[in-house]
């Protein structure tokens, strides 16, 4: 009898994890430029305005193109309201994790995969640092989600090293 009871309860509680429970969320995506051209890796974070009660934060970060999609909570999409949209992105390349690389030493395969990893990323600093562009972003602006979601573009400008220790030091 009890254990019947028991089988009951999990399948209960098995059932009420399935489906999208939650708040309603709409679908958000755009692209990030700088200045006009698109921004990969920028961390992109919807914060609630203080009138959107049921809002929640939704992030993303850019993709090769500048694109992006906001989740909330790992479900797709934004709660419709007033949001603080803050864009970040700090210059300097990802470097290779030592510790990651140690994980792997008893596995060639993923060894190599690592190896050939480390390897792509500084290539791809090399490239970054032709190019002379380290910017740094921090901007935030205000937006308003809408009962059907819908697209946001973000056009934002950069700050250089030089520029934001200017910016920072007391005057």
């Amino acid at each position: 009898m009890k254990v019947r009871g028991l089988i009951a309860a999990l399948g209960l509680f098995a059932f009420a994890g399935c489906g999208d429970a939650g708040p309603k969320l709409v679908p958000v995506s755009g692209t990030i430029t700088l200045n006009g051209k698109p921004l990969e890796g920028a961390e992109i974070a919807f914060m609630p305005d203080a009138s959107n009660k049921a809002g929640l934060a939704a992030t993303d970060l850019s993709g090769p193109q500048g694109n992006f999609k906001v989740s909330t909570l790992n479900r797709s999409g934004a709660v419709p309201g007033k949001y603080k949209v803050k864009i970040t992105k700090t210059p300097g390349a990802a470097k290779p994790d030592a510790a990651a690389s140690d994980i792997h030493k008893e596995d060639p395969f993923m060894a190599q995969l690592g190896a050939e990893s480390a390897r792509d990323a500084a290539k791809g600093a090399t490239v970054r640092k032709k190019e002379a562009v380290q910017e740094k972003v921090d901007q935030s602006f205000d937006r308003e989600v809408t009962d059907a979601g819908g697209t946001m573009d973000f056009d934002v400008k950069s700050t250089t090293k030089a520029e934001a220790a200017t910016t920072a030091a007391p005057k």
